[in-house]
C-alpha cells in the first residue's frame, strides 16, 4: 500500500494536467488545499486493484462543469454528495476512485478522500481525459455508471438509476449548463470483483510519476528524457515528440456544452518548414503535420509550455505561445475493437479511422527494424 502526502500533490496536480490532453484546467487553489489538509491530518492512502477486497464496495466521486477553479471546491460539495448518496443507497465503501485522469479530477477525489477518511483506488476508467461519461472501460463492457448522484453549486440535488450511460452523460450535461456551470458527482458503485475488472490498474501513481518530470527540469531537452523513461516503463507506450512551433491561429467554437477547437502552429528549429494542425473538443484528438495525420485519440496528445516546461491546458493557449506536442501510446486495453466503438474518432465525429501512433511513426518506435 502506498500514500499520499503533501509533498506528492505538485507531482500528481502536472500529471493529471498532462493526461487531461489539453482538457481540464489549471488551479492555484485545489493544489494547495489538498496539501494543506493532508499536512495537517496526514497522507491518503493509495490502494492498489490487488489490494481491493473483492467483496468490499467502491464509488467514485469528481466534479464537472467549466468554471472549475471559479468555484474555489473546499471538497465538503463532494462529501455532501456522497452523504446523499449513501443515504440513497444504504451503502458503506472501502473506498473512493477517479473515473478519469484530468486536471481537477484528480486532486479533487483525494481531498475528498481526505476529509473523509478513507483510501483512494490506484486506478481509473479512461486512462487519460474524455468529455463523456460513456467513453469508459465501463461503457465497453456494458456497465452502468448508475446509481449517481449530482450537487450542484447551487445545492441543487437529482440522483438517477436504471438509466443507459449516455442518457445519463445528456442529463448531466443540461445540469451542468443550467446550474451555474459546474456540479458534483458520486456514483458507479462497483463491488471489489467488478472494479479489478473494470479499472485501468495503477494509473494514480502513474500520473504522479509523470508529473515528477515538470517539478524542476534543468532543460526541455532533460524534460523529454525523463518523460521517456516513465513513460516507456509504463503500460502506456514512450513518449515522442510530434512538433515544435508557435501557436499561429486558434478558432474556437462552443456547442451542446463542448469547446471545438481547431489550433494551427507554425514549425519552429527542425520543424521550421512544417505545419502542425491540432483537432480538439475538450481535449486534444487529432494532429496533423502537413495535412498527413500524426496521431489520434484514444493515444495522448499533449502539449508542453516552452517559457516554463509545465503541461498546458487548451483553456491557457493564445497566439504566438511556444509550444512543444507530445504523443504518447495509450494503454494496450483502449485500443481494442471494443473500447474504439466508445472512444475512438468517430465518437467525436470525425471521419478517420483509428490509426495508433506507433503506426503512424514505426521507425521512431522501432528503429531496429527501419
Amino acid at each position: 500500500m502506498k500514500e499520499i502526502t503533501a509533498e506528492s500533490v505538485l507531482s500528481l496536480y502536472y500529471g493529471s494536467l498532462f493526461t487531461a490532453c489539453g482538457g481540464g484546467e489549471y488551479s492555484e487553489h485545489l493544489p494547495t488545499i489538498v496539501e494543506r489538509h493532508l499536512t495537517e491530518h496526514g497522507p491518503v492512502k493509495l490502494i492498489s486493484l490487488q489490494e481491493a477486497p473483492e467483496d468490499g464496495q467502491y464509488i467514485s466521486v469528481g466534479v464537472m462543469g467549466s468554471r472549475l477553479e471559479a468555484s474555489l471546491q473546499t471538497g465538503k460539495e463532494g462529501l455532501e454528495v456522497l452523504r446523499r448518496l449513501r443515504e440513497k443507497l444504504d451503502s458503506h465503501f472501502e473506498a473512493l476512485f477517479s473515473i478519469e485522469l484530468s486536471s481537477l479530477n484528480v486532486l479533487f477525489p483525494i481531498l475528498v478522500a481526505a476529509l473523509a477518511e478513507m483510501p483512494i483506488v490506484d486506478g481509473d476508467c479512461m486512462g487519460r481525459a474524455f468529455p463523456e461519461f460513456q467513453m469508459t472501460t465501463a461503457q465497453a463492457m456494458n456497465e452502468k455508471v448508475v446509481p449517481m448522484s449530482i450537487l450542484t453549486a447551487g445545492g441543487n440535488y437529482y440522483h438517477f438509476e436504471n438509466i443507459e450511460n449516455l442518457i445519463f452523460e445528456a442529463k448531466a450535461r443540461e445540469i451542468v449548463s443550467h446550474e451555474e456551470g459546474i456540479a458534483y458527482f458520486a456514483g458507479f458503485p462497483l463491488r471489489g470483483e467488478k472494479l479489478r475488472r473494470i479499472l485501468l490498474p495503477g494509473t494514480m501513481s502513474f500520473v504522479g510519476a509523470v508529473g515528477d518530470c515538470f517539478i524542476a527540469p534543468d532543460s526541455y531537452s532533460n524534460l523529454t528524457e525523463a518523460l521517456t523513461d516513465v513513460t516507456k516503463n509504463s503500460m502506456y507506450g514512450r513518449s515522442i515528440e510530434l512538433f515544435i512551433g508557435t501557436v499561429e491561429n486558434i478558432e474556437v467554437s462552443r456547442e451542446g456544452g463542448r469547446t471545438w477547437s481547431r489550433i494551427t502552429v507554425k514549425g519552429s528549429g527542425d520543424y521550421r518548414k512544417s505545419t502542425f494542425l491540432i483537432l480538439a473538443q475538450n481535449e486534444c484528438l487529432l494532429a496533423y503535420r502537413d495535412n498527413s495525420i500524426s496521431a489520434m485519440v484514444p493515444d495522448l496528445i499533449t502539449l508542453i509550455d516552452l517559457q516554463n516546461l509545465k503541461p498546458l491546458s487548451l483553456s491557457a493557449l493564445h497566439r504566438n505561445i511556444m509550444i512543444a506536442v507530445h504523443g504518447v501510446p495509450a494503454p494496450v486495453r483502449l485500443k481494442s475493437s471494443d473500447m474504439l466503438q466508445v472512444l475512438g474518432p468517430a465518437c467525436f465525429g470525425y471521419n478517420e479511422e483509428y490509426l495508433p501512433l506507433e503506426g503512424i511513426h514505426y521507425s521512431r518506435f522501432f528503429p531496429e527494424d527501419g
